[in-house]
């Protein structure tokens, strides 16, 4: 009974968890939206009278990656609230929740993009705007504009004339005028616009509606040259200064179209290629990866770069060749050293005998003799006397 009574109390403890994280996490009462410019969105689906309540609601946020948490600041309008830009900057799964008044809190999972434009961080800017013959000539840059920017579709141009006429051209207004107009991309969001309009346009903005932002510039006649070095370093001289066309792949350098002017500059984002600018002309030529023996092979191989492969076939008959050498070399050595034993041993028995050598055998003959003479018996010494 006690086991059971256990049992129950633990299975009793789990349902009431699990309700009470219930009331945090399955709460779907909002829509949120993650934006472009690294923000997010939320809307209620319940209408409150009270616009108040949503004043007192905080919202924060943490990120699944790295499991931090921030605060998210923001605009409550109505049942909306719109935050920040800049606060999602990675991609990937967030967790946002949502406290009302210290008392209501709700979870809720959502995946953003990350960060792919922000006004925040765009800016336009407008270098010079020549008139000649009837004709603009406009140069202006943008500062991290959003990725495959439309130049005619997401920003609006206007100019006002000698009488303070202002013509404004969009993709809504003014079409007849944007279907003459000319825009060169001359790289690093630099831009050339060839504008045939009639009028003596005497300013120029150039606006982007989305973030609110615009640029302004007087304009004035295309001035006259003699050469190359009174005009600007992306013009020629051709009696006015004239803004050079450079193709996608090209920049302006020293008032020509030139490929590059630094090795970076051809960067071709390769690894087995080594990238150079020589005479404002990029050259690609093949790394060559060195082997470090007879038995591997080194090749350069996109992406990884040099690659070494042995062949264990050649390693193999290599450790057989190299290994029984010092083995000879001791075996040589040893037969060397015999042979000159041997040399030796026979030269101490072909060696002559010393002269002293005779005499010690005469000496030892004559004691033999005496020995002989005192064992002799006594008898035969009498009959020797007779």
């Amino acid at each position: 009974m006690k086991n059971r009574s256990i049992i129950l109390f633990i299975i009793c403890t789990l349902l009431l968890v699990n309700s009470a994280s219930a009331e945090t996490t399955q709460d779907s009462k909002y829509d949120i939206t993650c934006l472009e410019n690294a923000g997010i969105t939320i809307r209620s689906q319940d209408y409150i009278d009270d616009n108040s309540a949503h004043q007192k609601t905080t919202v924060s946020a943490k990120r699944l990656s790295d499991n931090i948490t921030f605060d998210v600041p923001g605009v409550w309008n109505d049942r909306s609230f719109t935050s920040e830009e800049l606060l999602f900057n990675e991609s990937g799964a967030y967790n946002i929740t949502i406290n009302m008044h210290s008392e209501y809190e709700t979870e809720q999972s959502v995946n953003c993009p990350g960060l792919i434009f922000s006004c925040k961080l765009f800016s336009l800017s407008i270098s010079s705007c020549y008139r000649h013959e009837d004709t603009l000539h406009i140069s202006f840059e943008t500062v991290n504009a959003f990725e495959n920017i439309d130049l005619k579709n997401n920003l609006t141009y206007s100019v006002t004339n000698d009488r303070a006429y202002t013509i404004e051209i969009s993709q809504k207004k003014n079409n007849q005028y944007m279907d003459k107009m000319e825009i060169f991309n001359l790289g690093e969001e630099k831009y050339k616009l060839i504008w045939p309009i009639s009028k003596n346009i005497e300013t120029l903005y150039i606006r982007a509606p989305v973030c609110r932002a615009y640029a302004s510039a007087t304009c004035t006649e295309l001035p006259g040259c003699k050469n190359n070095d009174e005009c600007q370093d992306s013009e020629y001289c051709d009696t006015y200064c004239k803004e050079l066309n450079c193709k996608n792949n090209e920049q302006a350098h020293n008032h020509r179209c030139v490929s590059c002017i630094l090795d970076q500059d051809c960067d071709d984002r390769l690894v087995c290629t080594q990238d150079t600018c020589t005479n404002n002309r990029c050259t690609y030529n093949p790394i060559v990866c060195e082997a470090t023996d007879e038995c591997t092979k080194a090749q350069c191989k996109e992406p990884q770069g040099c690659v070494y492969t042995v062949d264990e076939t050649c390693k193999k008959s290599k450790e057989t060749i190299t290994k029984p050498e010092p083995e000879t070399r001791k075996n040589s050595n040893m037969i060397y050293i015999g042979a000159a034993l041997a040399l030796l041993i026979l030269i101490l028995i072909l060696k002559p005998k010393n002269k002293p050598e005779p005499k010690l055998e005469k000496k030892t003959a004559a004691k033999a003799k005496k020995k002989k003479k005192a064992k002799t018996p006594p008898k035969k010494r009498k009959q020797k006397k007779k």
